[in-house]
Formats: structure tokens, C-alpha cells, sequence
């Protein structure tokens, strides 16, 4: 399945999966224009840690990594009371941006 034949099912092929060592994905939230946004629990040695917010970008998407890293820097620079802070963005070895 592609992401952009049916963007949302594609999204919830990743519900209850391990997306990295450090974040199991359990409940799609919703997409937006760059990707798709998960409630995950952050862990470590198999250990919850935490639940945090995951935004995993379309890798489908073609857009420069320059102008995902601009994108990171101007939203982890906004402060609102309705906003969340971003901690740790990473750069999966298959290309896949979080």
C-alpha cells in the first residue's frame, strides 16, 4: 500500500508496532501535509518509559532533508501553552525522519 492511494489506512499499518529500539507506536492521532502523528511509549531495555508523540514524516514524500531539518528548527523554536516541545528529532539508517 502506498501512502498517498489511502493516506490514513496506510498510517494505521504501523499501530502497535515497534518503529525503532526506542519508540513502540501504539495508536495513530492523526496526518498532516509532512506525515502521520502517533501516540508511542518511549523505552528502554523493553522498559516504558514514557508516552510521548511521535511525527514520523513521509518517506514517500519527496521533500529535501534541508527543508525538513528548516521545518524541525522553526517548530521546535515555537513556545505556545497549546503546543507540545520536540526533544528528539532522529534520522532512522533508512532514511525514515521522526
Amino acid at each position: 500500500m502506498q501512502a498517498n492511494d489511502r493516506p490514513e489506512a496506510f498510517w494505521r499499518t504501523f499501530e502497535g508496532t515497534p518503529f525503532s529500539e526506542k519508540y513502540h507506536l501504539k495508536r495513530f492521532l492523526g496526518e498532516g501535509q509532512f506525515g502521520g502523528v502517533f501516540a508511542a511509549d518511549e523505552v528502554l531495555a523493553d522498559r516504558h518509559i514514557r508516552e510521548v508523540a511521535i511525527k514520523i514524516f513521509n518517506p514517500l514524500r519527496p521533500i529535501a532533508l534541508d527543508e525538513l531539518v528548516q521545518e524541525l528548527q522553526q517548530v521546535m523554536a515555537l513556545k505556545h501553552s497549546h503546543l507540545i516541545d520536540c526533544y528528539s528529532p532522529e534520522l532512522r539508517k533508512d532514511g525514515v525522519l521522526l
